[in-house]
């Protein structure tokens, strides 16, 4: 599951102190009464903006790097996108070797239906997602000689110039 590490909440000020402040974003002082202090800078409320769309920032902001983004462009820039509809994540994810899913798209390849947290599956060719009843359908056909345990496990690729993978708990050979 994904969390919100760079989503920050700033605070509006009502300084009424003399005290003077420079404006991080145009580094011209402050005279408001309003004002945002965020990344241990203060900030005019129109100075406080997305480095990327320029579209003034709320209390709400997203922080990487040192710069201020809005939450689609930081989504758009640092977010991961789901291996099967291809828009991005943001809250939950599932993940079956290095592809990452959102809950809805989890689904087996063959019968279509959803595979819920700690469902056996298996990952097949390094794109197809199958539940544990579906690859053992899959896959007793190919090898009858060797007894199919009763619940299916993970494969990986073993080997970068092979089509050889292993199952990741008992690391059966499958070719």
């Amino acid at each position: 599951m994904y969390v919100f590490e760079r989503l920050y909440i700033c605070v509006v000020s009502d300084d009424s102190s003399e005290e003077t402040t420079k404006c991080a974003g145009c580094m011209n002082l402050i005279d408001d009464d309003e004002f945002f202090s965020a990344l241990g800078q203060d900030w005019h409320t129109d100075c406080f903006r997305c480095s990327a769309c320029d579209i003034t920032l709320s209390s709400w902001y997203f922080e990487k790097d040192g710069l201020l983004f809005c939450k689609n462009d930081y989504w758009k820039k640092y977010g991961e996108a789901c291996q099967d509809c291809g828009q991005i994540i943001t809250g939950p994810v599932m993940v079956a070797g290095d592809h990452k899913f959102h809950p809805e798209c989890f689904i087996c390849s063959s019968c279509s239906l959803y595979i819920g947290d700690g469902e056996s599956y298996a990952l097949v060719e390094r794109s197809k997602l199958f539940c544990g009843q579906c690859y053992k359908r899959q896959m007793q056909p190919l090898n009858k000689s060797t007894p199919f345990i009763k619940k299916p496990h993970s494969i990986q690729l073993i080997g970068k110039y092979t089509d050889a993978y292993s199952c990741l708990f008992c690391w059966f050979i499958i070719n």
